[in-house]
């Protein structure tokens, strides 16, 4: 793979701020009270950048669960990958993603608003890439796309 180029880093530095501020924003609002206007100011970019990278709020919400859901998915890899025996796993997966759902984000974001915003198709879609098919495969979930 080749190095990224300036523009490339960029980019990618300014879709991880807007991700950032608005996963932030809406943890501590939800997604109905948190301006676009909000987000850009926090991540310090124009609308037109946000707009740039996300075709509306809607979009970033969507990479925002899709981040959080990679974060969960992680931890549960982790928590599991430092046990042998497939039970011992399974209940070091559970306790791992009880855990993730004591995080704000989580709570709000996930478990209180992706449903209902995103609708529940694309909720289930989602947790099904991350969640339900960690638990499945027991491989590594894909990356949310940069």
């Amino acid at each position: 793979m080749s190095p990224l180029s300036r523009k490339e880093e960029y980019a990618a530095a300014t879709r991880a701020a807007l991700v950032a501020v608005a996963r932030e924003l809406f943890a501590a609002r939800g997604f109905a009270e948190v301006s676009i206007d909000e987000i850009a100011r926090g991540a310090r970019v124009t609308k037109g950048a946000l707009y740039h990278h996300f075709d509306d709020k809607l979009a970033l919400f969507r990479a925002v669960v899709e981040a959080i859901e990679a974060d969960i998915a992680g931890r549960v890899r982790a928590a599991a990958g430092k046990h042998t025996r497939p039970w011992d796993q399974l209940v070091a997966a559970c306790h791992a993603y009880l855990d993730a759902c004591m995080d704000r984000d989580v709570q709000r974001i996930v478990v209180l608003d992706a449903a209902s915003v995103l609708g529940w198709k694309t909720w289930c879609e989602i947790d099904k890439a991350y969640g339900l098919g960690v638990s499945r495969s027991g491989s590594p979930p894909r990356s949310p796309p940069a």
